[in-house]
């Protein structure tokens, strides 16, 4: 019944198309990360909440407090709204900021952030913002400031799309707390000894952890991953879906070709060679579905990167090992799937199975 097969197909298709663009865009997340990590953290660590919420300035003394420790560098975050959108507006200390992070400013300078905003390039370009523009803010509490556009930075993935000075965030009424800390160190100090320091420095504060680059990095990574592998858990429901729905086909097949297999056996066929035909159905079927379902997953895939640049996924990643091995499960899956329908098959009685209508 071609009909049932391509539906049958087009189930695992569908599956492996979303595992496929998935699997694309976490990759291209991973890489974009990575990359805005390497080219724009300067930093040697890292102190970060392991809550959504903030953690008290002293942090950042204790830190500095640290023999070895050199420049210190808080950031703050707010969320607010801008036009009638939601943002999440950047603090930073504009003295120290460009000693623990790379910026790449096209216009103005860190400086512009101590009187007014620095947006990034895209945020800029995709709101038709100008310089010198003011750009009113409405904070969650209610509380409001109204700053001017000073300058505009290559996004970088670790800075919001608004930034200002964490001194303005706190006259606007923002909780006076840091969301991270970024410390850098000084020449000829040892980075193991300095990071165990500053874990002993904040030993009281089991909320607040010190990460160096690879760490940070590896973090970060990580969050992907376990997205990734929520969305790739609820797939594989769809995916056991069509499985199961190959076994149906298999099995319907087999009783409608009663007849035509009691025939090749009866002309010589062993049950061997009957239990590899069904078998190679099932893969060519499963393989079929797959093929098509990951040449959509690709398409998909590399389109979302693209609509997604705007939300710093920068990089395109298609993760072709990954890929391949999809393939290659779903051409085991076929087989384990016609097990049972072949193994019926075979134990047909041929007289039985050649006299039926």
């Amino acid at each position: 019944n071609r009909r049932r097969t391509a539906s049958t197909a087009s189930a695992l298709m569908i599956g492996l198309a979303l595992v496929g663009a998935m699997s694309i865009l976490g990759a291209s997340t991973k890489a974009s990360t990575s990359a805005s990590v390497e080219g724009v953290l300067r930093a040697d660590f890292i102190v970060t909440s392991t809550t959504f919420r903030g953690f008290s300035p002293v942090v950042a003394q204790d830190v500095k407090a640290v023999p070895g420790v050199g420049v210190v560098s808080p950031i703050r975050s707010a969320p607010g709204q801008i036009n009638k959108r939601v943002e999440v507006i950047g603090g930073i200390d504009p003295a120290t900021v460009s000693q623990v992070l790379a910026l790449d400013f096209q216009q103005g300078s860190v400086a512009g952030a101590k009187d007014g905003f620095i947006v990034d390039d895209e945020t800029f370009t995709s709101s038709n913002l100008k310089i010198g523009q003011s750009i009113n803010v409405l904070f969650a509490d209610g509380n409001t400031v109204k700053l001017p556009i000073n300058g505009t930075f290559a996004r970088d993935g670790l800075l919001s799309g608004y930034v200002t000075s964490n001194a303005n965030l706190v006259k606007a009424g923002q909780p006076d707390q840091d969301s991270a800390v970024y410390a850098t160190l000084k020449d000829g100090a040892n980075p193991v000894t300095v990071k165990a320091d500053i874990d002993k420095a904040l030993a009281d504060l089991p909320t607040v952890v010190v990460k160096d680059q690879s760490e940070y990095k590896a973090s970060v990574v990580g969050q992907v991953d376990q997205i990734l592998a929520i969305i790739y858990a609820l797939l594989g429901l769809a995916i056991i879906i069509s499985i199961l729905g190959i076994v149906n086909t298999l099995a319907l097949s087999v009783v409608e070709r009663t007849r035509e297999i009691g025939l090749l056996r009866a002309v010589g066929m062993s049950r061997k060679q009957m239990k590899s035909s069904i078998r190679w159905e099932s893969m060519v079927i499963a393989v079929f579905g797959a093929l098509l379902g990951l040449g959509l997953g690709v398409i998909f895939g590399v389109s979302l990167q693209k609509v997604l640049r705007n939300e710093g996924i920068q990089l395109l990643a298609i993760p072709w090992g990954q890929l391949i091995a999809f393939l290659i499960v779903s051409a085991l899956v076929g087989v384990l799937a016609a097990l049972w329908p072949a193994r019926r098959a075979s134990r047909l009685n041929v007289l039985d199975a050649i006299s039926s209508e």
